[in-house]
């Protein structure tokens, strides 16, 4: 029974290491303004004013960049949400 846990748990990690390898390609899908908005805020965790005068756009321009991220990013992970669960089903 030790050994079942053990393995689960190595199945777990790699799920988690193939699922964040996933997303990144994801993030590295968006167009380019997009990914510099996303990764300025998840990354550095700027604001949206940090964020506009970095890149010297409004932030409006900056919310609308994070709104079509967030989206794309929401549609194309959508068809992995049965490997995020069972990853955190997992850990439990």
């Amino acid at each position: 029974m030790h050994f079942t846990a053990q393995h689960e748990d190595l199945a777990a990690q790699i799920e988690a290491k193939e699922l964040q390898h996933i997303i990144d390609q994801e993030i590295e899908n968006l167009p380019e303004k997009c990914k510099a908005v996303f990764m300025l805020s998840r990354g550095q965790y700027l604001s949206n004013r940090e964020i506009a005068n970095q890149l010297s756009i409004s932030e409006n321009t900056v919310e609308q960049h994070m709104r079509k991220a967030l989206g794309r990013l929401r549609i194309s992970l959508s068809r992995y949400m049965g490997i995020a669960i069972f990853i955190f089903l997992m850990g439990k």
